[in-house]
């Protein structure tokens, strides 16, 4: 895995957004050099069924679009998209994917969640999160990957389909939030999450890892730096903390905290609220390792080693 065939590019088509990455191998190395990010909020119109709203699918096509566009200026040989949870239960997916190759080019793989599992692992060990083990969380719109892992194997993993879009359709807030809502929001995780705190019960599980999303939020709230990090540590008081203050504040009041995106004013709290859950049934983690490496870069990593 020495080089890649020149430049290659990964569109990581998810729930909420869909982000681009471009880079290269060189000396076994991942270096990227271009990456982008559109919002997309496919789960927007909230339709029945795993249904996508006919304006979700345009903006998911406008999204595309502009980041081809972007691929090819930064110099990249080949394009490929990978598809997660909100496309793999879409009804009209092969219709919109089929109109993406005619249209762009653009081959669209879509993946189950252990397959998105697997590609969150190797693009997190590839950012150096990993060299313990530890329970590496990834926290999407449509589904949440758990994998319990270090830099060298996988020993358990799981995606569960518990996402932010997901719960915040199940259990929209009041502004500002009532306590039988937050309630609610944590019965509801407390659910889903129940095979995860299960598994951990059984471990001697002392680090926590989170890729991209929510965490690079999580990270530039706790340092005030609106760039991820590839690499960086939140406290517990402080993930903890994060959550008490942003229960409490207004929709208004969170919206202009400096370092919240549009994206995450509400989303945020939900993930907050996840990780609060995760925090209370693992006491010997000291804190949360955050990277903005994920499943995009995973990808990448398996094109270098295919040679495709």
């Amino acid at each position: 895995m020495d080089v890649l065939p020149l430049m290659q590019a990964v569109i990581d088509l998810g729930t909420n957004t869909f982000n681009l990455a471009v880079g290269e191998i060189l000396h076994g190395r991942l270096f990227l050099r271009h990456t982008a990010m559109r919002v997309v909020l496919l789960k927007k119109e909230g339709l029945p069924n795993g249904d996508i709203s006919e304006a979700a699918w345009q903006r998911a096509s406008l999204a595309v679009k502009e980041l081809m566009e972007e691929a090819q200026t930064a110099g990249a040989s080949q394009v490929q998209a990978v598809g997660t949870s909100a496309l793999r239960n879409a009804v009209q997916a092969s219709l919109w994917m089929a109109e993406m190759k005619n249209k762009f080019g653009l081959a669209v793989q879509l993946v189950s969640g252990t397959e998105e599992a697997r590609l969150i692992w190797q693009g997190v060990a590839a950012a150096g999160a990993l060299t313990q083990d530890a329970l590496l969380v990834d926290i999407g719109g449509g589904s949440v990957e758990f994998v319990h892992a270090n830099q060298q194997q996988i020993f358990w993993l799981q995606s569960i389909e518990m996402g932010m879009a997901r719960v915040q359709q199940a259990v929209p807030w009041s502004d500002p939030i009532e306590p039988k809502e937050v309630a609610a929001v944590r019965a509801w995780l407390q659910d889903r999450l129940a095979p995860v705190l299960q598994h951990v019960q059984n471990q001697s599980i002392s680090r926590l890892v989170g890729a991209a999303g929510a965490f690079d939020t999580l990270y530039s709230l706790y340092s005030g730096h609106l760039t991820p990090a590839p690499l960086a540590f939140v406290p517990r008081e402080e993930v903890l903390g994060f959550t008490h203050q942003l229960l409490a504040l207004s929709r208004a009041d969170r919206t202009v905290l400096p370092a919240m995106p549009p994206l995450r004013v509400d989303m945020q709290v939900y993930a907050l609220l996840l990780l609060e859950q995760l925090l209370l049934a693992l006491p010997a983690v000291e804190g949360i390792t955050t990277t903005s490496w994920s499943l995009r870069e995973g990808k990448l990593l398996e094109l270098a080693i295919s040679g495709s």
